[in-house]
């Protein structure tokens, strides 16, 4: 299996993106997992969301199945 680790992630993000992004986020701290990251309104209303840290892909999907 591929090892996927990004450095860093950043992506924009509309409200209901920005919604489901944060329920998984809870989802992952339920498990035990930290994933910290900052986030900025534009002027638009939508949100840019930079992940810290370096993470595994796959392993988060994994983690966030229903």
């Amino acid at each position: 299996m591929k090892d996927v680790k990004r450095r860093m992630m950043i992506a924009t993000l509309n409200t209901k993106d920005f919604n489901e992004f944060c329920a998984k986020v809870d989802v992952l701290e339920s498990k035990g997992y930290d994933l910290s990251f900052t986030v900025d309104r534009t002027a638009e209303g939508k949100y840019n969301v930079e992940i810290l840290g370096e993470h595994n892909i796959e392993e988060l999907d994994k983690l966030t199945e229903d």
